[in-house]
This record gives C-alpha cells, sequence and structure tokens, in this order.
C-alpha cells in the first residue's frame, strides 16, 4: 500500500500526470475504434493511414482520425504513433 509520501511524489510530478492524462485520451478514443474494426496489421501505426486527416494551419496542425469522433476541440485529437485499428489502410 503506498505511504502518503507516495501518493504526494504522484501529485507533485507533472510527468506522471501528464501520463494519466494521456492515458484516459487514448482509452476514450482508439480502445473503442479497436472494439468495433479490431486491431490492425503487426506494427501499423494511425500515421501511415490514409484515414488520419491533419487540420490546421501554418502554426498547428492537428490529427484527427476520418472513422473516429471528430470536434473543433483537444477532445478527438488522435496521435500518429497509436497503434491502428483494423480499417487501417496504407496512406499512397
Amino acid at each position: 500500500m503506498p505511504t502518503m509520501d507516495d501518493l504526494f511524489e504522484l501529485r507533485a510530478n507533472p510527468d506522471v500526470q501528464r501520463t494519466a492524462k494521456a492515458d484516459r485520451h487514448r482509452q476514450q478514443l482508439l480502445v473503442p475504434m479497436h472494439r468495433l474494426y479490431g486491431r490492425g496489421p503487426e506494427g501499423a501505426r494511425c500515421g501511415a493511414c490514409r484515414h488520419l486527416l491533419r487540420t490546421g494551419n501554418a502554426n498547428n496542425t492537428y490529427l484527427k482520425c476520418a472513422l473516429g469522433p471528430r470536434s473543433h476541440g483537444p477532445g478527438t485529437d488522435w496521435r500518429a504513433r497509436w497503434p491502428a485499428c483494423g480499417r487501417f489502410q496504407t496512406a499512397d
């Protein structure tokens, strides 16, 4: 069982908080895609898929999946390094 000092260390470390937020984001977006479409080919990443959309302007680029939920906010931003789903198609 963690001590109070251990718990304080977790809260005080911003890298741990950032990782937990990224894990929640991944759970909300990627896991449902894998449930719906299955897993993609071994080693395939979303960044190499034709369904990955790049939007934004000259200063910022935002990644969105054409098959997943989309909004104009960061809640539906995708990651190129995520493992691809079963609808993976190479971008030509």
